[in-house]
């Protein structure tokens, strides 16, 4: 995929960054700026997702945040697996550390967030989109958890509580590619519109939420997790420990 290496310099123009991020209104937009690639995230996408994240947390004047990827091909295709595979063993286990925690702070951020579902959200799309707290996608989404395909459990702790036990169980043990039809069946999105209209209509649900006073919302966000099961990290925590704990080497598992 990119033959970029991990540690180049920073640019100049945030518009060559891989990730960009925006606001306007309340309303904060992170957006994978990797269209080549179809948004797959490397380490320095990562740890660029990461910091405007932050970013938006430290910001007291935005109330909600939208997650979509650049080109409308993909929010995300997943990880970027030619750099993975690339990495010496040790770099590859701290990777993944990092990746834990950073999707786990993408899941609990007190922000309201949105995921523009627009094209792919495969591997780490799915789990992006999954972790958000609504997601819109159209009849051209494509999404699909390849966890159990590399021969990994993956969202185990989270999905059936969106889509419900049965639902999940089978979308988990097939890994098969839902298209946006059926994801919308299933009760995977908050909202389903035509596909050109999806970052639309996720800005305008994000300033939906952003006009209402910031803390209902936030506090509305906390209980409704804290009230599903107090166990929650609980859960994400062992499915980490089994992944960590397999012995092929990470390239081999994404």
């Amino acid at each position: 995929m990119d033959d970029r290496e991990p540690d180049d310099q920073e640019p100049d123009d945030q518009e060559s960054c891989t990730v960009i991020f925006r606001s306007a209104d309340g309303v904060g937009v992170i957006e994978v700026n990797r269209p080549h690639v179809r948004n797959a995230l490397d380490r320095t996408a990562q740890r660029e997702f990461d910091a405007a994240l932050r970013a938006a947390e430290a910001d007291e004047s935005l109330r909600c945040l939208v997650l979509t990827g650049a080109g409308g091909r993909a929010l995300s295709a997943g990880w970027d697996l030619k750099e993975l595979a690339t990495l010496p063993p040790e770099s590859e286990s701290a990777l993944l550390r990092e990746r834990e925690e950073w999707l786990w702070r993408w899941f609990s951020t007190p922000l309201p967030t949105v995921a523009a579902m627009r094209g792919a959200a495969h591997g780490l799309g799915a789990y992006l989109a999954v972790c958000s707290d609504l997601r819109v996608g159209g009849p051209g989404t494509r999404f699909r958890i390849t966890g159990t395909s590399y021969g990994y459990a993956s969202l185990t702790w989270l999905l059936p509580d969106i889509i419900g036990h049965a639902h999940a169980t089978d979308v988990l043990f097939t890994g098969r590619v839902l298209d946006g039809t059926e994801a919308h069946r299933l009760g995977l999105f908050s909202r389903y519109v035509a596909d050109d209209e999806i970052l639309a209509t996720s800005v305008a649900l994000a300033e939906q939420v952003a006009a209402l006073p910031g803390a209902g919302v936030r506090d509305a966000k906390r209980l409704m997790r804290e009230h599903r099961t107090c166990a929650l990290r609980e859960r994400y925590d062992a499915e980490n420990r089994l992944l960590a704990a397999d012995p092929r080497p990470a390239r081999d598992l994404f």
